[in-house]
């Protein structure tokens, strides 16, 4: 008879075991972190099951790098967009504030020109 491999969801409930210590040593706020990085590792179980040469536990720390990297070039491009509305912003009220100010220059200009200017 020969033997079984097993299944990519039994060796990631496999390293849920081995976690599980490091897991209860943790603060409640980094366990609750952690669970939620898990939860987005298993995510990828189907495509870990195709890396058959890699250690289960190297597919699922790859899956969690994976989803930092996605939530990284997210943020990223969240940062960048905020940036780019805070230069619109910017540049609109310079050309508003230069409008203004040449509003005043003229005022100014025109009273002293006046007879009753000072």
């Amino acid at each position: 008879m020969g033997h079984t491999l097993s299944t990519v969801t039994q060796n990631y409930q496999r390293f849920l075991t081995y976690v599980r210590p490091f897991r209860r040593a943790l603060r409640k706020s980094d366990q609750l972190a952690l669970d939620a990085l898990l939860d987005e590792a298993n995510q990828h179980l189907p495509a870990a099951g195709y890396a058959a040469n890699l250690l289960p536990g190297i597919a699922f720390l790859l899956s969690l790098l994976l989803e930092k990297h996605k939530q990284a070039v997210q943020l990223e491009a969240e940062l960048e967009n905020q940036r780019m509305d805070f230069r619109r912003e910017l540049e609109k009220n310079r050309k508003e504030f230069a409008a203004e100010l040449a509003k005043l220059r003229t005022e100014i200009f025109l009273l002293k020109g006046s007879p009753n200017g000072h």
